[in-house]
């Protein structure tokens, strides 16, 4: 919903009705494209906000940028999905909530990936922070060496279609396999072969020189019942 509007205040030229002192964003990962945006159109600074509605507020970010974890009501874990054991990078994000008595959650399993910071926050604060939310678990994308790749990844190549004008208005992609990737897109007329090769060319960078890569040119892509945008559907998506 803050992409819709501010999207459109950009596009007609228009200001926010109201002075703003923040713009809080939450529900899905905020994306850096995506805070530039929100800055651009609203005048105010932009902090995201981690949550789940079984838990309320996870983490949330300060003024300089640090992701705190509200560790006055929760515990917080990253876990290897592999292994279930503690992560050092990044991995899935467990949570046991320390005031509901209740009903109480313990070591609760979000399905969301994210990556612990080990850094100091500049602002003081002592609260840990998270480096990352790369966002739930079935919107990555792993290769057959193993290697994870979030929306993060697949927004850099997209982000610089749209810098070098190649004709990508939104994009969605869709592995079916180790070696099958569908790439959903919807275009403006720059859009064209040069625009395959060059996506084709960044995903295969990562995911390996072997995957098909397919373009299917729609007209819009469909929100979830949500209202989320799904960026990414891994093979693994529940049915």
């Amino acid at each position: 919903m803050l992409r819709c509007l501010a999207e459109f205040l950009v596009e007609t030229k228009r200001s926010f009705p109201s002075d703003l002192r923040a713009v809080i964003s939450t529900s899905e990962p905020l994306t850096e494209p995506d805070r530039r945006l929100f800055r651009e159109a609203f005048g105010a600074p932009v902090f995201n906000e981690y949550g789940c509605g079984e838990l309320g507020t996870i983490a949330h970010e300060c003024e300089k940028g640090g992701l705190h974890i509200h560790c006055e009501n929760l515990l917080v874990e990253i876990l290897s999905p592999d292994s279930g054991v503690e992560a050092t990078g990044s991995g899935e994000v467990v949570v046991t909530e320390l005031n509901n008595l209740a009903m109480p959650l313990i070591r609760y399993r979000l399905g969301d990936f994210a990556e612990m910071s080990l850094d100091a926050c500049p602002c003081g604060r002592t609260l840990p922070t998270l480096r990352n939310v790369f966002g739930r678990s079935y919107d990555m994308i792993r290769n057959r060496a193993g290697q994870q790749f979030h929306g993060e990844f697949f927004m850099y190549i997209f982000e610089d279609t749209r810098r070098r004008d190649m004709g990508v208005e939104a994009f969605q992609v869709v592995q079916h396999d180790f070696d099958h990737v569908t790439v959903k897109v919807v275009t403006t007329p720059a859009f064209g072969s040069a625009t395959e090769a060059f996506v084709r060319e960044r995903i295969r960078a990562g995911l390996g020189q072997n995957v098909d890569v397919n373009f299917d040119v729609v007209d819009q892509i469909p929100r979830e019942k949500s209202g989320k945008m799904r960026l990414v559907i891994g093979m693994s998506t529940p049915s």
